[in-house]
């Protein structure tokens, strides 16, 4: 019984902490200062790090050292959108489930 009630008073307790997370975080939206995190490349250097990918003097590797990025990072860079903000549904190529099945091979 104690330890239901000590219990209970700990979920109390992180509900509030959650109540006010999310309003110091409505806050902070309405004011403009939660934004999020900050990309690892700014602008300038990543048309910088293209610049450089594309006159073919370095390989990724040697980019990412000098940019102080992983290799993923890099190659993310030629391939970004326009547009730096991610969308939030991803185009992903469609996969057929059926060009991989073959009745023949079935039971084998």
């Amino acid at each position: 019984m104690f330890f239901n009630i000590l219990a209970t008073f700990a979920e109390f307790e992180v509900d509030l902490l959650r109540m006010r997370t999310r309003e110091g975080m409505a806050i902070a939206r309405a004011k403009g200062r939660l934004k999020g995190r900050a990309p690892k490349l700014s602008p300038p250097r990543q048309t910088h790090l293209v610049k450089l990918h594309a006159a073919g003097e370095h390989t990724i590797a040697e980019l990412a050292e000098l940019f102080e990025v992983s290799r993923r990072r890099c190659t993310g860079s030629w391939n970004a959108p326009a547009d730096p903000r991610p969308s939030r549904h991803p185009a992903r190529p469609r996969r057929s489930l059926r060009s991989n099945f073959d009745p023949s091979s079935r039971g084998r």
